[in-house]
């Protein structure tokens, strides 16, 4: 067997890529992550090691066909008090320590089939999940999230069904065919696990059922997934109604053969539209319709509309409110780190305050409450912007951190300043190999940062163009900004495996003592993140830019 240490984040790739690696000894032997950060030690942040993210990192490494090994709570047990011998120390445990209960469900749920048949297909899936197949006969997906996925699976009827990892239980899901299959929505939140075997006598009486609807404000259309490929004599305008009052004129089959693209009227932004689907059917050689209709709700979001906005505008305390159109889910920044100050020199049209990262690096940021935000997975345009009065261009390695929401270099984004005065952008890695550049000394350094110190900046990416491309974008309290650098630069949509989006430094999956040095030095100031997972529209245009300059957000 061949032993490895690889703690926290990426953990289903980076153990694909050992089972490469060691294939291409042609010996092939068990690989096996002995250690990836013990139940409560040595936490960045609380929470990070807990038992929940324990448990969700073992079933990475078992999605990828390699095997674990692991520890409970560094915070009982030998040398603790109440002393009761047990801890990751020497394996005793007492009955406040339950993290192996669900590692006990991961093992009903492997052992339900024969999983080493089963090898790593990540590419048979889409939305963020993890597949093991042994193709045409059985697949099991895990889902970190409640997502709208799609499967390739060979041809064929598969019974389904659902395993929820928290509590071991069970459940049915509809038939699923080939050679395309979107489950229904997981029937609750948190993580969840589904597995599929193919049966040769099942037959599939299931219609067509739509999960999940997106709604583009630019292109007045709306996307609409479904279980199954449909029949496309049934893909029909008349069988589709958008209420309150929208027209549905047209409706087509997209490329992804589960979706339908519709044509609508004009939608309002930041809307609640329901979308009514009957009399369509599915491609079987004896079609299952939907003859009764079916409802499912969705939320316009216009993407000139921030998804997180921090203004930084309280003058004082240890959090500072979001006020973009993610704040019932994540309504705070939380202010970390000594020295993290708030500062009456602001830029205009800022607020009363901005916050002051210092000079000097230490384990500084602010993070946003609630972990990763949802609607920044699979982006496939945004743009980032914000003022920063730079009071030290020493750089860390790999840039200074202006607004991160990445995963420990995998899915997210992550926008750096490097010590040549010159923005760098990162997206689904980090930034360090990426040609998306600005002009160098477009964010000067001012030990001093005078008012007259503050810069402006908006940076855009856009994966709908080909290839895909980053704009940059600077401006002063005088000037108003203007296009600096355009950048091609094709890293795809945001993945789904994102981080918490963080200001200032690394966010709590990164940041530590060790790497303190990698926080921006200088104030901060209005900090906004806009995208869409449809369209173009996330990239703002120069124009919106140059609103957004002159705006003053959180009123």
């Amino acid at each position: 067997m061949q032993l490895i240490q690889a703690w926290d984040a990426r953990l289903n790739l980076d153990m694909i890529g050992e089972r490469a690696r060691q294939a291409a000894t042609g010996r092939i032997i068990p690989q096996i992550n002995e250690e990836y950060g013990y139940e409560e030690l040595w936490e960045r942040a609380p929470g990070m090691r807990s038992a929940e993210t324990r448990r969700r990192l073992a079933w990475e490494i078992s999605m990828a066909g390699c095997y674990q090994t692991t520890g409970e709570t560094s915070r009982r047990g030998t040398g603790l008090p109440p002393d009761s011998g047990g801890g990751w120390v020497n394996g005793r445990g007492d009955d406040t320590m339950t993290m192996l209960r669900g590692y006990a469900h991961m093992v009903d749920f492997f052992t339900s089939f024969d999983w080493w048949r089963a090898v790593p297909r990540n590419d048979l899936v889409r939305g963020g999940a993890f597949c093991l197949a042994d193709p045409g006969k059985l697949y099991a997906v895990y889902l970190p999230r409640p997502a709208i996925v799609s499967l390739t699976l060979e041809p064929g009827n598969y019974h389904a069904r659902w395993f929820n990892p928290r509590s071991g239980q069970w459940s049915d899901a509809p038939v699923a065919s080939g050679p395309r299959w979107s489950p229904p929505r997981a029937p609750g939140d948190g993580d969840w696990a589904s597995l599929l075997r193919c049966d040769p006598n099942l037959v599939d009486t299931t219609p067509p059922i739509p999960v999940a609807a997106l709604g583009s404000l630019c292109r007045s259309e709306v996307w609409v997934t479904f279980t199954k490929p449909l029949d496309p004599n049934s893909i029909r305008p008349e069988n589709f109604t958008l209420e309150p009052g929208v027209q549905v004129f047209a409706a087509e089959a997209a490329e992804e053969p589960t979706v339908v693209r519709l044509s609508t009227g004009a939608m309002s932004g930041n809307t609640a539209y329901s979308l009514g689907v009957r009399n369509i059917q599915d491609r079987a050689s004896a079609p299952n319709r939907l003859a009764a209709p079916v409802r499912i709700t969705f939320t316009v979001h216009d993407a000139a509309s921030p998804i997180v906005e921090l203004c930084f505008h309280e003058g004082e305390g240890l959090t500072t409110a979001n006020t973009g159109h993610t704040a019932d889910a994540h309504a705070v920044g939380r202010l970390t780190g000594k020295q993290l100050a708030w500062s009456a020199n602001a830029p205009p049209p800022g607020g009363r305050s901005a916050l002051d990262f210092g000079a000097e690096h230490a384990e500084r940021a602010v993070e946003l409450d609630g972990g990763p935000v949802a609607l920044l997975r699979g982006l496939k345009s945004f743009t980032l912007t914000g003022w920063v009065n730079c009071r030290s261009a020493k750089g860390g390695r790999g840039g200074n951190r202006i607004v991160t929401a990445i995963k420990h270099g995998g899915d997210g984004f992550d926008l750096v300043m490097l010590a040549d005065e010159r923005l760098q952008l990162g997206v689904n890695e980090w930034p360090d190999p990426s040609p998306a550049r600005s002009s160098p000394a477009r964010i000067p350094a001012d030990a001093g940062a005078p008012p007259g110190n503050w810069q402006f900046f908006a940076v855009t990416y856009d994966a709908t163009r080909t290839p895909a491309e980053v704009n940059f974008y600077f401006g002063t309290p005088d000037q108003a900004a203007t296009l600096d650098a355009t950048v091609a630069y094709d890293r795809g949509p945001v993945g789904e495996d994102i981080g918490s989006l963080a200001v200032g430094h690394f966010n709590s999956y990164t940041r530590s003592e060790g790497l303190a040095d990698r926080m921006f030095r200088g104030l901060i100031d209005e900090i906004r993140v806009f995208g869409s997972s449809m369209d173009a529209s996330g990239a703002l245009s120069h124009e919106e830019i140059r609103t957004i300059q002159q705006a003053r957000g959180g009123q």
